[in-house]
């Protein structure tokens, strides 16, 4: 078992089911706008609030249910290089009363496809990337909140501003430490092809800034940009894009040891 495992207790039959959102910038790349999709039962309603970090509201919706549009004027915007994150708060209420509050991570971006380039905030990207297991040389299949951190100083230092996850979703705690200290993330579903059948029907791969499992535990409940075929050939790695990080983290790691020993 590689994945935690909890319980907790919500109120029956009432409630927020599950949560969508998608953000976007206008076509100047200087306006945002939050778009929200809320699953909700037994009759109820959100008010939704939009903190900065540093905790200011900027935006707010009340009574929200279905699916629903927040403007934000000249937010700060996400990027690899400057990974700035606010955060929605959805908050139901029953009776007056207040059951359950909901946070979601939420980072202003604009992702595009235009003569073979990829745009971020309407600038081109060169991605740096690397592949990467959920494998750890102590723990195995589990891998810790620090040994993730330490994955992620090793490729900042490294320059490496993407990172490919092997065949399979990640732990939903890899998507926010990469939200949150910058980093391009292509997402693979767990199943693949060799023989290229598949990716002449359906993408198995995309390109996300940000992946939030949801309350129906469905990783596309987070931000996707936008999901292309691999049979369109986009390289999302600037060749060669073969080593893994892993190998980096036991290169640094002997070097360590051999600093130390003298």
């Amino acid at each position: 078992m590689a994945r935690d495992c909890y319980l907790y207790a919500r109120t029956k039959g009432a409630g927020l089911t599950d949560i969508r959102v998608t953000p976007d910038l206008d076509s100047d790349y200087r306006h945002g706008t939050l778009a929200v999709a809320l699953t909700m039962r037994g009759g109820t309603k959100a008010d939704l609030q939009l903190m900065d970090a540093e905790g200011r509201v900027v935006s707010t919706l009340k009574g929200a249910t279905g699916t629903c549009r927040m403007e934000v004027k000249d937010p700060q915007k996400w990027s690899a290089e400057s990974p700035y994150l606010y955060t929605l708060l959805a908050t139901v209420n029953q009776d007056s009363k207040e059951i359950e509050t909901v946070p979601v991570k939420v980072g202003f971006r604009k992702i595009e496809l235009k003569n073979s380039q990829v745009l971020v905030n309407g600038q081109p990207v060169l991605f740096k990337g690397v592949n990467r297991h959920e494998m750890d040389p102590d723990g195995g299949y589990i891998v810790s909140r620090e040994r993730m951190l330490q994955d992620i100083r090793l490729m900042k230092q490294h320059n490496i501003n993407a990172v490919r996850t092997c065949h399979y979703p990640d732990d939903p705690l890899w998507y926010d430490l990469c939200d949150e200290y910058g980093l391009y993330v292509v997402a693979e579903a767990n199943r693949a092809s060799s023989s290229g059948r598949l990716a002449t029907k359906q993408p198995t791969v995309g390109i996300l800034s940000k992946a939030t499992i949801g309350l129906s535990g469905r990783m596309a409940a987070g931000w996707y940009s936008t999901i292309w075929p691999i049979r369109k050939g986009i390289r999302m790695c600037s060749a060669p894009c073969t080593s893994t990080i892993r190998g980096v983290r036991s290169i640094a790691g002997a070097a360590t040891k051999r600093i130390k020993s003298h």
